[in-house]
Formats: C-alpha cells, sequence, structure tokens
C-alpha cells in the first residue's frame, strides 16, 4: 500500500463502485475495495489542474459530453486494469487448440474454400478473436500456433483481431517488444530464437507474425458486438481468458451470450480455467481435452428446463450448472460419459454419478408379512430411481422430475431421490427449487454431504461467498478427506482475500487426490482426479 493511499468511505466507495462497474465492467466488491483505493490514489496523484480530492475527482469524471473527462476515465481504467499475460500462457489450453481446435477448423475451412464457385474455389478465410488481449502475447502466440499448423498461410485470408479496454496495453502490443518475462512457458522459449529477434535486453517479434494481428481498443461492456462497424462478427474462435473474474456474475452472463452471438455455427470459446460460472456458459456445448475444457456453440442453444412440476419457476429458471470443475460431463462427444453412461447421470455439470441405488428408510421389526411388504416397496421404488436416472441421462427431463417427485411422495425418507432432484434444479438454474430439496435432503439426513454441496454451489452462483464457504466447511466436516470441498474453498479463500487460508486449502486438496488413483472419478460431480489435481496445483502455483 502506497504511503499516502486513501481509505473511501463507504458513500463514495459505493458510488467510485457503481461507475467504473458501469463504464468498464469491472466489479470491485468489498473484497476488492483495496485495489479500488489503490488505483484512485495513483489517479489522483497526476489528476487534471483543479481536481484536489475524491469528492472534485468524482464530478469531473461524471461531466457529461466533456473530452478531458473522457480521456481521464481512459486513464482511469488503464489503471485499474493492469494485466497479466505472457506467451503462450496455460499450455493445457494451447495444447488443446494445436492438437485439436485449429485442426478441426482448418481442415472445415479448407474444405469448404475448395467447393468450386463461377470464379473457382475460394479462399480459407479464418477469424479469430482475443478479446481483453493485454499486452498481445496471447494473440500473437495463436498467430505463431497457424504459421506453423497451416503451410501455405499466405492463400489463407486470416483475421486475429486483440482488443482491450487498455489504451496503454494495446500500445505496447502494437510494439511486439517484450522482456525475458514474457516467455516463462516452455512453448514461449523454444519459438523465441525463431520468431523473435533479440536485441539487447528486448526480444523483437518478427513482421510475419506481427503484421498477422490487427489491435483496436473495445470496452466489452459499453461498445456494441457483434457489430459489422468495429468486425466484431462471425469469429470461428473467441478467447477471452481471465478477463470475466473481474465481472459480476449478472455481466459475464451477459457477454457470454454475445460471445455466443458472435460466433459463427460450431465456433469456439475459449475462457481461463480460474472462471467458474454455473450459469453463463449454458448455452454452449462442453468439450473436454485433457487438463482443460473448451466451450462450443450449439445450433440451437441448449434447451431450459420447463416450467416445473410444482408451477413455481426461480428467478434465473434458465440457467443450468457448468463450473470449470464440473463443466466437463456436459460434453455428449465425450466417450468417457458415454462409457459411464448407464451409470452415471450426465446430463449436467453436477451430476449424481454412479450411485448405488439406496434403501428409503431401515427396515425396522415387523412381523413377516410387514417386512415382505416393505422389502417388495423398497425393490419398486430402487427400480424408479434407476429408471429417473435412465431418463436424465437421456434428456428427458420434465419426465425424471415427475417421477422422483412421485417418489417422495410415497417414500418421504428417499433421501437420495432428494439430492438427485436438488441437482436437477441446480443444473437448470431453478435455484428456489433446488434449495427447497436440498434442504429436505439435510432434514432427512443431516450427514450426507451431497445436499452441502448443493447449496454451495448455487450460493457461489449467487455471489453468496461466505454462506458458500459454510457450507464447503459442513461437507469437509462430513468428509474430511474429500477433495472437492478443500478445492472449492481454496477458490473462494482466494476471492474473499484470505490467502493463508486459501493456500492451506488447495495444498490439502493436492495431498489427498495425490494419494488416489489418478483416473478415478469423484462421486459428487464425475471429475477425474488427475484433471482436478492438475487445476489445484495450477491456482497453487498462480499464488507463489
Amino acid at each position: 500500500m502506497r504511503a499516502n493511499q486513501f481509505q473511501l468511505g463507504d458513500a463514495d466507495y459505493l458510488r467510485f463502485q457503481k461507475f467504473v462497474s458501469k463504464h468498464s465492467g469491472l466489479h470491485f466488491p468489498e473484497n476488492r475495495r483495496g485495489e479500488l483505493e489503490k488505483g484512485l490514489t495513483e489517479a489522483l496523484e497526476n489528476a487534471p489542474a483543479g481536481v484536489t480530492s475524491v469528492e472534485s475527482y468524482y464530478n469531473f469524471l461524471t461531466q457529461s459530453g466533456d473530452t478531458r473527462a473522457e480521456r481521464e476515465l481512459a486513464r482511469l481504467i488503464n489503471i485499474l486494469t493492469i494485466g497479466e499475460t505472457h506467451f503462450f500462457r496455460n499450455t493445457a489450453q494451447f495444447e488443446a487448440l494445436a492438437n485439436f481446435v485449429l485442426p478441426g477448423l482448418i481442415a472445415k475451412k479448407r474444405e469448404a474454400a475448395s467447393q468450386l464457385t463461377p470464379n473457382g474455389p475460394g479462399v480459407p478465410q479464418l477469424r479469430i478473436w482475443s478479446a481483453g488481449c493485454s499486452t498481445g502475447e496471447e494473440p500473437y502466440s495463436i498467430a505463431i500456433l497457424l504459421r506453423e499448423l497451416i503451410p501455405d498461410i499466405d492463400k489463407w485470408r486470416i483475421f486475429i483481431l486483440g482488443t482491450d479496454i487498455n489504451t496503454d496495453s494495446l500500445a505496447r502490443a502494437r510494439q511486439a517488444v517484450y522482456r525475458e518475462w514474457s516467455f516463462r512457458e516452455e512453448k514461449a522459449r523454444a519459438r523465441r530464437s525463431i520468431y523473435f529477434e533479440k536485441r539487447g535486453l528486448s526480444f523483437h517479434l518478427s513482421d510475419d507474425i506481427r503484421r498477422q494481428v490487427t489491435f483496436a481498443q473495445h470496452n466489452l461492456i459499453e461498445d456494441d458486438f457483434p457489430s459489422t462497424k468495429n468486425g466484431i462478427m462471425a469469429m470461428d474462435l473467441i478467447i477471452c481468458r481471465n478477463v470475466t473474474i473481474y465481472f459480476s456474475q449478472e455481466i459475464t452472463e451477459q457477454l457470454t451470450n454475445k460471445f455466443y452471438a458472435t460466433l459463427v455455427d460450431d465456433g469456439w470459446l475459449v475462457v481461463g480455467h480460474a472462471e467458474p460460472s454455473l450459469t453463463a456458459y449454458r448455452n454452449f456445448q462442453t468439450r473436454s481435452y485433457p487438463k482443460t475444457i473448451f466451450y462450443q456453440k450449439s445450433n440451437p442453444p441448449v434447451p431450459t428446463l420447463p416450467k416445473a412440476a410444482n408451477g413455481v419457476m426461480a428467478k434465473n429458471g434458465d440457467g443450468r450448472l457448468s463450473s470449470p470443475v464440473t463443466a466437463r460431463l456436459n460434453d455428449p462427444h465425450n466417450a468417457r460419459k458415454a462409457k459411464y453412461a448407464t451409470t452415471r447421470l450426465g446430463t449436467s455439470g453436477t451430476a449424481m454419478l454412479n450411485q448405488p441405488v439406496p434403501a428409503t428408510e431401515k427396515l425396522k421389526a415387523h412381523t413377516a408379512a410387514s417386512r415382505e411388504s416393505l422389502v417388495e416397496k423398497e425393490k419398486v421404488a430402487a427400480k424408479r430411481y434407476e429408471e429417473a436416472q435412465l431418463l436424465l441421462v437421456q434428456g428427458r427431463t420434465d419426465k425424471a422430475i415427475h417421477l422422483l417427485e412421485a417418489l417422495v411422495a410415497e417414500h418421504d425418507r428417499y433421501t437420495a431421490a432428494y439430492c438427485l432432484l436438488a441437482h436437477t434444479y441446480a443444473d437448470h438454474g431453478q435455484c428456489l427449487q433446488a434449495r427447497s430439496w436440498s434442504m429436505r435432503a439435510i432434514k432427512t439426513d443431516s450427514l450426507n454431504p451431497k445436499p452441502y454441496y448443493i447449496l454451495a454451489l448455487l450460493d457461489e452462483n449467487e455471489g453468496l461467498l461466505n454462506q458458500a464457504i459454510e457450507n464447503y466447511k459442513k461437507m469437509l466436516y462430513i468428509e474430511t478427506n474429500n477433495p472437492l470441498p478443500h478445492f472449492h474453498l481454496g477458490v473462494l479463500y482466494q476471492k474473499v482475500g484470505q490467502i493463508d487460508l486459501a493456500q492451506r486449502a488447495l495444498s490439502n486438496a493436492v495431498k489427498i487426490l495425490e494419494s488416489m488413483p489418478g483416473d478415478q472419478f469423484l462421486p459428487e460431480n464425475g471429475e477425474n482426479v488427475g484433471w482436478l489435481l492438475h487445476q489445484a496445483k495450477e491456482l497453487l502455483r498462480e499464488k507463489e
């Protein structure tokens, strides 16, 4: 903290928070209040003439139609959005791009261009957008990959657009001059001597690569897209990594819908691995690759759940669960999912997976005839439960819900059915129903960890981070050696600024996961141990 850094009063904090969010999308909740104060302190050190206080600075910024105020707002946003990036950042994502996504796009575009037209074969075209490109390492990395993947690239029409709200970052991107710190990845160091010229302590990117990328200032919140005016339209691939972590959930969902509209059919969206969202990516199909997930535009969008059986719709009833830890199960082309389809629910991110059919209640001492009757009822209930699981795998959600609700009406202590109902409603964004069924599951069995997991995910979705932490802790009290609550707690503690607790939780998750077989699946979300272990280590590495 600067020696002269001031602290905002509550009224000033709230109005600057609202103002900055309105014009940039940047979200500064209470746990990031210090970052906003730090940025304003720096901005005021070189404020325009006559601006001597927080009050006068706010009044200056809010002058409508004043070009000086617009320039000052741009400077403030530059201060608040100092980005961190480097070449080929996140090895797993670039591996997936290089080995799967880009080769598929290239083949598809080449085939389309080969079709004869009145003027002969067409020219293959590819359009890629790096949204929030910072100082340019990301779009330049893509340009390098394409040059390596397309031998006849000079015969292609390729448009790579890098946009950012920060004008200082864009100026550096256009210069394409980098220092050693930008080459932290092995892939980047291996290519440095091929595509860069060393001059003193700097590395200058070759003109062939530099000319492949176009840079432009673009405000994801205020500027329009898709739009023919700025060329942000009909994109084959959009990369927007570690941008929405600074936005609210509502803004993230709005942006994701606009990304969807900006992509061509079957286009791709790549986001950062630390950008969890329960509903933002519901219109996309999730595609799984080693140690990462991507999102592909489905056409038409993923349908939403019809009106609930009880006639009540939650306030965000058109959503569905999709967090980085769980969303990989959504991919209908995932061979793993097909393999386990008969025993694992694969219609959503938080599926009740590979669960044995439970008993509704312990059989009590009864007459032989009574016990025989109860056993028969148990068998019927178990059969209905299995049928509901199968219906969910088949995507027949409404019928599954009716069957489960009828089941619990007859067997009011069928905890697993309550949990499955809660999962299903949560997966489709009907949070009120999901919470209700979770609470009923807890009432019937307070030592079952599954409903606490559902409640915690719902809390995260609604921004109730402290409440989510408490539910993950309850889950942890029941299952001390379950890595999932440790992992989620690590992510949440980081968000609320409790760094030591975050590192401790993630370290615990790593320790537990390392003791488990890498190909084992976690029952709460169907994720494999190896993939989650990688994510936990990545998050720990970023905090070092």
